[in-house]
């Protein structure tokens, strides 16, 4: 069995085909996954995330036939989107979506760090 394994890290995403048989990478994609520094806050482009993906996906498919995909990401890696499945396209919409991950931790008004809030998000969770 043939899986693509696909890794969105902090530095580097990759797909890599993995051998069940002989648990061996037998081949691999890899991208940096350098944040755009932009309006309104930095984030990763996950628009050419998804463009290399999908043809890693393609190419490494027809090299060797993919039985399955696993997916993993580097834990404080996330896309915030809205119910359309856009982006927030302002600072203070991800604050909000922010504070409403968090399960209530407030933001006061004031401009936050959203990586901060996003945090104390993740750590509240896991103590629950």
């Amino acid at each position: 069995m043939i899986v693509a394994v696909i890794d969105i890290g902090k530095t580097n995403a990759k797909v890599a085909l993995v051998d069940l048989a002989t648990l061996s990478e037998i081949a691999l994609r890899r991208i940096a996954n350098t944040p755009v520094r932009q309006a309104p806050y930095p984030h990763h482009d996950v628009e050419a995330l998804w463009t290399f993906i999908l043809n890693s996906l393609t190419d490494l498919n027809r090299e060797r036939r993919i039985d399955a995909i696993s997916i993993t990401t580097h834990g404080a890696t996330g896309v915030l989107v809205d119910a359309a499945g856009d982006r927030p396209q302002s600072r203070r919409a991800v604050l909000l979506a922010a504070e409403a991950i968090s399960g209530g931790i407030r933001l006061g008004g004031h401009d936050a760090d959203v990586s901060a809030i996003l945090g104390a998000a993740v750590d509240r969770r896991r103590r629950q």
